[in-house]
């Protein structure tokens, strides 16, 4: 009788004990597909994150891209709409007895304007023109004696722009486009300066009105 006993206490002994075993070996699968969890969440978040970074890259690239591609646009004579001839007769009816000095296309922060500077017996002027909108930017004028003052250049020294930005075109080689332009007074000459542009490079020329020679090349 007390054999019997023995066995059956043994026996509900090692029951219990491999059903403890097995209830801790059931208790740490939860903890090791938690870790498994949380280690796939992480490594998404690194993906997404990855991701997110190389999406915000290419998209500073595409700004970049367009950025340059504008500043290359806006250097280009074509994005001045607005016929010069319009400027030039625009100064002349402000300022009806004043003389035009200088006479330039130029780009800035994006855009192009037409500036023209002159003078009459008792002031200097300064007109700048949007070259696509036509708009009165700037109309200022300051007093100053300007009897030695000579110059008077004329629409049609104006329109002969395009004969020189031709030449440097041409002297430039291919892929270059026409960029900003200058006719001024300059020590008893009439200068014409040019330039062309090919992306970031540029190249200058000035050449004497009079005579059409190239008086300097800058680039």
């Amino acid at each position: 009788m007390n054999k019997k006993i023995l066995i059956t206490t043994l026996g509900l002994g090692l029951a219990l004990t491999l059903s403890a075993c097995g209830q801790k070996t059931e208790k740490a699968e939860p903890a090791n597909s938690e870790v498994k969890v949380e280690e796939n969440v992480n490594k998404n978040a690194n993906k997404n994150m990855a991701d997110a970074e190389t999406k915000e890259e290419s998209a500073n690239k595409n700004m970049a891209d367009a950025e340059t591609k504008e500043e290359t646009a806006v250097n280009k004579g074509a994005v001045a709409n607005l016929d010069r001839g319009i400027a030039f007769d625009g100064f002349k009816k402000l300022h009806p007895d004043a003389k035009v000095e200088s006479f330039q296309l130029e780009v800035e922060n994006g855009k192009s304007y037409y500036k023209v500077d002159g003078y009459d017996a008792k002031n200097e002027y300064e007109v700048t023109v949007d070259a696509v909108t036509g708009d009165i930017v700037k109309d200022e004028f300051e007093a100053e004696d300007t009897s030695a003052k000579t110059a008077d250049i004329q629409l049609e020294m104006i329109e002969a722009v395009d004969k020189f930005m031709d030449q440097a075109l041409k002297d430039a080689g291919q892929g270059f486009e026409a960029g900003e332009y200058e006719v001024e007074f300059d020590n008893g000459v009439y200068v014409v300066s040019v330039e062309v542009v090919n992306g970031n490079k540029d190249i200058t020329y000035e050449y004497d009105f009079e005579t059409g020679k190239l008086i300097e090349k800058d680039m």
